[in-house]
């Protein structure tokens, strides 16, 4: 337990509860951690390799939090599932609706969990996501992602995350990739943790309802490191894209790009070389050769890099 008012700054990583050395069952007949009576501000988890928990097998709820008081616990990358109860629960009362703008009250704020309206797997290690937040107006979040057996609010493995920030209406769409293990029939399950920005979190949501997830997912890992060779026929331009139309390279956390080009002329203005697009914005990354010959690099927002 992490209680009274005035417990903050507490951190629990790297265990597991419920669980003996060798995995098996030793769960408890309450919450598996309880953080109770206003206790704010402690971490359960972490971003950092190792720091999640491993919870389950209690007979009520994996991780409990009340009090009307606490706010800014953090539950990040922690596997939980097996709980006779949900896998977190505000107020030990079951599910808590989301609510408009999270103007809402009480332990953790009822911070909002997204609501996932798709789900796609490769079965080989890609896992496609599309959905939505409403949380506080133009606040970053951290969105953890899991893969469940069942349809209950548990998360029984791990899987990424991914960042979202709202807009001035509170508002965020996300269409992601993350990569984990996931069979089609399987359920993706989120939660959403107020990122501080400064590699400090605040308040985590109970976790969200259930996306049972779909085969077919036309994305997976391909070896290029032999090259690839574009534009072979003499054309102007060449695109990576999957058989519904998405970018090939959407939800990627890193590319390396080697090019080896030749031009005669620049007529009037920069000739682009690589231009790479996701979710509407003008420029996300792009590379282009200048009438000097210099390159002209953009990343994000338009602004030149070089």
């Amino acid at each position: 337990w992490i209680t009274p008012v005035g417990t903050s700054a507490n951190t629990i990583q790297g265990n597991w509860t419920g669980f003996g050395a060798d995995g098996s069952n030793t769960g408890n007949a309450y919450h598996g951690i309880a953080v109770e009576n206003g206790a704010s501000s402690n971490l359960i988890g972490g971003t950092a390799t190792g720091a999640g928990n491993r919870i389950g097998n209690s007979g009520w709820d994996g991780i409990s939090i009340g009090g009307a008081t606490g706010t800014g616990n953090s539950l990040l990358h922690n596997v939980i599932g097996g709980n006779t109860g949900d896998a977190i629960d505000f107020n030990d009362d079951g599910a808590t609706s989301n609510d408009a703008n999270d103007v809402d009250s009480g332990p953790d704020s009822l911070q909002n969990f997204p609501v996932i309206t798709t789900a796609e797997t490769n079965e080989a290690g890609a896992v496609r996501v599309v959905g939505s937040l409403n949380t506080t107006a133009n606040t970053k979040i951290m969105v953890d992602v899991y893969a469940n057996s069942s349809s209950a609010r548990q998360g029984e493995r791990y899987l990424g995350a991914f960042g979202v920030t709202t807009d001035g209406s509170g508002n965020a769409s996300f269409e992601k990739t993350v990569y984990g293990t996931l069979a089609a029939g399987e359920y993706v399950t989120m939660t959403a943790t107020v990122d501080n920005g400064d590699g400090t979190f605040g308040s985590t949501s109970e976790f969200s309802a259930s996306r049972v997830a779909s085969g077919g997912l036309m994305f997976a890992a391909t070896d290029l490191s032999s090259g690839i060779e574009l534009n072979t026929d003499g054309g102007n331009d060449s695109y990576f894209y999957l058989t519904d139309g998405r970018p090939v390279l959407g939800g990627l956390n890193q590319l390396t790009v080697e090019a080896s080009f030749q031009v005669d002329s620049v007529p009037g203005g920069s000739i682009p070389i690589i231009d790479y697009v996701e979710g509407g914005i003008a420029t996300e990354f792009g590379i282009a050769i200048n009438p000097d010959g210099s390159l002209h690099i953009v990343v994000a927002d338009g602004a030149p890099r070089m």
